[in-house]
């Protein structure tokens, strides 16, 4: 129940709940379910990565929290990616990689997942390092679909054109 409330960023009914529900045995999960809760609210992947690392024993007896954090984890990279991104029409993966301290490479499959699950409108120019916002291929599946129908068509009178040269006997 505590980590639902986590992830609803209901940071008052998670405090009542540690306060009045956990067993004393068990002030360390519920410490860093307090510190998770903070860092849900302020929506900070930094802040969040130091909270795991730091309670990384604690959090990772149970496989059911484990689950969702890694669910947290995923909703607040996202978020945080979206707002670095927000306000540029391009954006080094660098960039973006130091203003989350995380691995480029990280940030890079991450990008391109939220781009193929079209949570962000873009492309990725991995040998550039670039991400460009708002960007378009430069044939819609429409366009492409109408060319394949073109090159179709051309291919066929070709054929019928070599057909009549050299006559299939």
């Amino acid at each position: 129940m505590l980590i639902t409330k986590i992830m609803l960023n209901a940071k008052e009914e998670v405090h009542n709940l540690i306060t009045q529900k956990a067993p004393s045995n068990q002030n360390r999960l519920s410490e860093a379910m307090m510190k998770i809760a903070e860092s849900q609210r302020n929506s900070s992947i930094i802040q969040f990565n130091q909270i795991i690392n730091d309670y990384r024993e604690v959090l990772n007896n149970d496989l059911l929290i484990r689950n969702h954090i890694d669910k947290l984890y995923n909703t607040l990279l996202e978020s945080n990616i979206i707002k670095i991104l927000s306000v540029y029409e391009r954006v080094e993966l660098s960039y973006v990689s130091n203003k989350l301290q995380l691995n480029i490479d990280i940030i890079t499959a991450k990008i391109s997942q939220m781009i193929l699950n079209n949570k962000i409108n873009g492309v990725l120019d991995q040998a550039k390092g670039l991400v460009l916002l708002g960007e378009q291929s430069e044939l819609t599946n429409d366009d492409l679909y109408n060319e394949s129908l073109n090159l179709v068509d051309e291919l066929t009178k070709t054929i019928d054109l070599i057909e009549t040269w050299f006559p299939y006997r």
